[in-house]
């Protein structure tokens, strides 16, 4: 049986999981950026559709400055709100720690009129409501080219948002489905204006044979009434009456309330289910089996996924252990080629050399781990050691 103290405890535990991975990277962020920490740069966007100027936050990924890669982005809503962009990244930046995700750039938009931008149709209690569909053309117009053209970027994107900004995100599918790849709305509050969401559904299942998108949706058990009565048969509707290819899936919440914490973690895992390496084949996989599972990743996600410097290091660093030098060194070399900025990948491969009797090459990539990183103390030992045998 589920009770409140369990159900304290785990979500103590991911809290404690989470501050963790954002407290990591705190770090790479403070080692790129001086002694500050930076957590996301905020810059202007002027919108012809919405006649104003909108402000956005943007987080890179560790590693962004120093490679070459693209990556997806996920858009969330409310970014005025801090604490809930931090808690974006530090989410983000956990999961993709520990290999359930890939990593993302995340583009936070800001409020200036939420209820004009969130709600589709006039609701009484909020004056300015109505303007979701200029919104939506801003967001899919203008701010997703502008940050196409200033960042590296993959065609795959995302959008989170909750509370009211979760029931925008599930009309933005509604109406234009193809302006992202996956979907997460918190506490969409469907009941709000029920037979409007239900007539956007029907109409959208009869023009479109295929919807090769994600939804997640997720409400607390004690959550607000137009949450409760309303998103679970909206989402059974959804899940009965949409295309083959349309992934759905909606979490009750036991013990939460309103918008709860696990939303996205738990919309990010749904949505990048097949994409973590096996736990279990990490020591024993060869290079062949860990390049055929992120192509077939590759193939779901519409994108060319760049195999993570973790995956080959690990492969790297095993086959060392296992006298298997060969397929080390072809592993740790793939590390470096794909993962220039990683002094792991530079020590390792000069590990393997140097198990293989190739000194020189050992060095000298002992020395591009130092390189890399000049507080690499295992590297500087190393380069030492093999200095005076070369004497």
């Amino acid at each position: 049986m589920f009770n409140r103290n369990n159900s304290l405890k785990i979500v103590i535990h991911i809290l404690f999981a989470i501050l963790a991975g954002f407290f990591c990277t705190l770090s790479t962020f403070s080692q790129e950026h001086g002694d500050n920490f930076v957590i996301g740069e905020y810059l202007k966007v002027n919108s012809k559709i919405l006649d104003e100027e909108r402000t956005i936050v943007v987080h890179l990924p560790s590693g962004y400055d120093k490679g070459h890669h693209s990556y997806p982005v996920l858009y969330i809503l409310d970014a005025d709100w801090e604490d809930l962009f931090t808690t974006v990244v530090a989410t983000s930046g956990y999961l993709n720690e520990f290999g359930y995700i890939p990593k993302m750039i995340v583009v936070g938009i800001c409020n200036t009129d939420r209820s004009r931008d969130m709600f589709p149709v006039k609701i009484k209690r909020e004056p300015t409501s109505g303007g979701a569909s200029y919104f939506l053309n801003f967001i899919s117009e203008e701010l997703m080219p502008f940050v196409e053209r200033k960042y590296r970027t993959e065609p795959f994107t995302m959008l989170f948002g909750g509370s009211n900004a979760g029931l925008f995100t599930v009309y933005a599918f509604l109406e234009n489905p193809a302006s992202f790849d996956a979907y997460i709305a918190s506490s969409p509050g469907i009941g709000t204006i029920p037979d409007y969401f239900y007539a956007k559904a029907k109409g959208l299942f009869k023009k479109k044979s295929s919807l090769p998108q994600y939804m997640y949706m997720a409400y607390g058990e004690h959550d607000y009434p137009q949450s409760i009565s309303h998103t679970p048969d909206f989402y059974s509707f959804l899940k009965s009456n949409s295309p083959g290819d349309f992934e759905i899936q909606m979490d009750i919440i036991e013990n939460e309330g309103h918008v709860p914490f696990i939303s996205l973690y738990n919309g990010l895992r749904f949505v990048f289910s097949d994409w973590a390496f096996p736990e279990n084949r990490r020591a024993e996989a060869g290079l062949d089996e860990i390049k055929q599972h992120f192509g077939r990743i590759t193939k779901k996600y519409g994108y060319e996924v760049i195999i993570p410097a973790d995956i080959l290091i690990g492969l790297g660093y095993w086959s060392i252990r296992k006298e298997k030098i060969t397929e080390a060194i072809e592993a740790l070399l793939l590390a470096c080629e794909l993962h220039p900025y990683s002094p792991d990948a530079f020590y390792y491969l000069g590990e393997a050399y140097e198990k293989n009797n190739q000194l020189d090459l050992a060095l000298k990539n002992y020395k591009k781990a130092f390189e890399v990183d000049s507080n690499y103390l295992m590297a500087i030992k190393k380069i030492q050691s093999l200095e005076k045998k070369k004497r």
